[in-house]
């Protein structure tokens, strides 16, 4: 169970961020399981708000409405899986699979920004951000996803390539 204690006029309020158990015990039966059980009953709104779901394969689950607040989603597939109205509040994402979902976008555009922020950091450091292609294998290579080569400061790229050739 996991609980938070929010701050508001009236005092400090507990807030549980719980999972619904049936809802968890379903979807670990596989998304045939869960689809099935979301046919029979669209009404339900699925609950799993502070689960750890790290690494789960949910391609083509209907996960439409579902609460994901808080939850640990790292590394899960929802490829092709119904996510329209689903909440995902301080979820954390991270190398979430989302292809053909609403949420494909959004993952975009987090990157985009955290891209941005990193760039911003570098600059405010005093550094700079570099960007080229390597000259090996033509791949654009930047100082923020690759390291710079500390023999020759070059970027060195995924294939293995900078400046000195080390």
């Amino acid at each position: 169970m996991s609980l938070m204690l929010l701050q508001t006029s009236i005092g400090c309020v507990k807030v549980n961020y719980m999972a619904n158990d049936e809802h968890l015990d379903l979807l670990k039966q596989g998304v045939q399981v869960w689809n099935n059980w979301r046919q029979s009953s669209p009404e339900t709104i699925p609950d799993f708000s502070g689960a750890d779901l790290e690494g789960a394969y949910l391609e083509s689950a209907n996960l439409k409405n579902a609460n994901f607040s808080r939850a640990n989603l790292r590394k899960c597939v929802f490829r092709w899986a119904r996510l329209d109205g689903a909440i995902f509040d301080k979820a954390i994402l991270d190398e979430v699979d989302a292809k053909g979902t609403c949420l494909e976008e959004i993952m975009k555009q987090r990157s985009q920004e955290q891209r941005q922020i990193k760039t911003q950091e570098l600059r405010l450091s005093g550094n700079y951000y570099r960007e080229n292609f390597c000259w090996k294998c033509k791949l654009s290579v930047n100082n923020l996803d690759y390291p710079e080569c500390s023999s020759c400061s070059w970027i060195r790229c995924s294939c293995g390539a900078c400046g000195c050739g080390r």
